[in-house]
């Protein structure tokens, strides 16, 4: 059976929690969903915020409460999930594919130039880990900054920034694939109280029909306590994968400063050679490997390379191969095989 590419950090104590959660009988939003609101709010340094039922609702209720209407600028990069593009196009929004640099998912060059085309607000979505390695550029802009930390959650520079930093506002979705999972929903969260109290106001028109359930925010809480023992298993893998590469050609996605520390939610490479071919070395050693940007709204544009200069290597030849903390030692030394292959 091949190594499958994903799979949820799930033990026993997790199904615990949620099983109390249904013996209480207190399955719907309730006590246990603001015990993860306080408890995810404190971990990645926010003020407050809400958790809801899915990840395009923590998109929405966001621009309704940064009064984004029809018309106005946003600008995002390259990487960025179609399901984000597709919520923001839903409420007419003029939407501005920009490129990344080397040290951050959006480039300063290209954001100093949509500022002065009426930039309203900048979404900020961190792939598998890539954080800006400084938030002044998006401090200079005058506009929101949403921070989308779905895949760089704990991500940080030594004497830095962590992901989560930068945003005015910070959303991050809890799914299977997710650093933390409640097998389902999302947030948004604010260090800023204006902003806060505008979440809050959009989350209680709807109330119970979109706030998170108390029997996903039980498993979420219990990611929570467990994070720092699944990070650093994740990193010790992430390391493990590294140290195979010191003699390949292929070139890491994320960035080269020796004081970034990656979250260890996934270990892209971009390599030199087919990716069909790459591919299917993988699939023949039993290992499922999947395309970096397949999922992102630059990927259609991968083989215009005029566009997207600077990211157009990572959209057209980015791998990511399985990292998580259910791997066994047997199943790391055969991914570890396939990466020297392949990067080779």
């Amino acid at each position: 059976m091949a190594i499958r590419f994903t799979k949820p950090t799930l033990i026993r104590r997790d199904m615990d929690a949620v099983l109390q959660t249904m013996v209480d009988e207190k399955i719907g939003p309730g006590e246990r969903k603001k015990e993860f609101v306080r408890n995810y709010s404190a971990h990645i340094g926010k003020k407050d915020g809400i958790v809801l039922r899915t990840y395009p609702d923590a998109i929405a209720f966001t621009l309704r409460a940064l009064s984004l209407s029809s018309g106005d600028v946003v600008a995002l990069s390259i990487f960025t999930p179609n399901v984000v593009c597709q919520v923001l196009s839903s409420f007419g929004l003029d939407v501005r594919i920009l490129d990344s640099s080397k040290t951050s998912p959006i480039s300063e060059e290209a954001l100093e130039e949509v500022k002065s085309e009426g930039l309203k607000a900048v979404y900020l979505f961190e792939p598998m880990g890539f954080i800006p390695e400084s938030k002044d550029v998006f401090a200079s802009l005058g506009v929101p900054v949403i921070e989308d930390i779905s895949e760089s959650m704990d991500s940080y520079y030594e004497d830095g920034i962590r992901a989560g930093d930068v945003g005015d506002v910070v959303i991050t979705s809890f799914e299977e694939r997710s650093l933390i999972s409640s097998a389902g929903g999302s947030g948004a969260f604010s260090g800023k109280e204006a902003f806060v109290d505008a979440l809050k106001k959009e989350a209680g028109k709807t109330g119970r029909y979109t706030d998170m359930p108390d029997l996903n925010a039980s498993l979420g809480n219990m990611q929570l306590l467990k994070l720092e023992e699944t990070m650093e298993i994740r990193r010790e893998i992430a390391r493990a994968y590294q140290s195979s590469l010191q003699k390949s050609e292929a070139k890491p996605f994320l960035p080269k400063s020796s004081s970034y520390k990656t979250n260890g939610y996934a270990f892209p490479l971009i390599i030199d050679g087919r990716i069909d071919d790459a591919k299917k070395f993988a699939k023949d050693n039993g290992v499922e490997i999947e395309e970096g940007f397949s999922n992102a709204v630059g990927y259609k544009y991968r083989n215009e390379f005029e566009l997207f200069p600077n990211g157009n290597a990572a959209l057209s030849r980015c791998l990511v191969f399985p990292l998580y903390p259910m791997l066994k030692r047997s199943e790391i030394d055969t991914i570890e095989k396939v990466i020297r292959h392949i990067g080779g």
